[in-house]
């Protein structure tokens, strides 16, 4: 609902505004995220663009055939599939393909140390790289330094989250910062 109220406040040229959960493997196989969160966002008169579901990479691992059922579930509602944390599982790069992932999180620890570690910068050079030939999006986690942030544009990075621009935020306080009030 809130995402809604946010949606609605802004202009018409305005991006979507996307809300990100995260999901174990067990809750992806044995819950019904798959059936209710699509039904819930057709209630509110939401396409599924406006959630983004973010799992692991030992999601992708888990061999159990309802969690590839269920994810292609929510991808066929709209709902955007971003894997989390990425580099640091077992990053298996077929995984990309076969689950047709939206978007991928680099994980912090690369970003933190990328601009005096040589190795850091290739690994996020890399995957910036080849996330943009399989046509998925990237976000950096972990940003808080512009520089950071100057080095992933120059990579073709295309977001980024992290103290740079903000700390952790309860909706509520979020909201009255970007002047939306309660119930509009």
């Amino acid at each position: 609902g809130m995402a809604k109220r946010w949606q609605q406040s802004r202009t018409a040229d305005a991006a979507p505004i996307q809300i990100a959960v995260n999901l174990s493997p067990r809750q992806i196989a044995h819950g019904e995220v798959h059936l209710s969160w699509p039904a819930y966002l057709a209630e509110l008169g939401l396409p599924g663009q406006h959630l983004c579901v973010e799992i692991t990479e030992n999601a992708l691992l888990d061999q159990r055939p309802e969690i590839a059922q269920h994810l292609a579930a929510l991808r066929s509602a709209g709902i955007c599939i971003a894997l989390d944390d990425f580099g640091t599982g077992y990053s298996a790069m077929g995984y990309l393909k076969k689950f047709a992932i939206d978007g991928l999180k680099i994980d912090q620890s690369f970003i933190r140390d990328m601009l005096n570690q040589p190795g850091d910068r290739a690994i996020v050079e890399a995957i910036i790289a080849m996330s943009q030939k399989l046509g998925i999006r990237v976000v950096a986690e972990g940003l808080e330094q512009t520089q950071q942030c100057a080095l992933l544009q120059q990579y073709g990075c295309d977001y980024g989250q992290g103290f740079l621009f903000a700390e952790a935020l309860p909706a509520t306080t979020f909201a009255a910062q970007q002047g939306i009030r309660e119930g509009t």
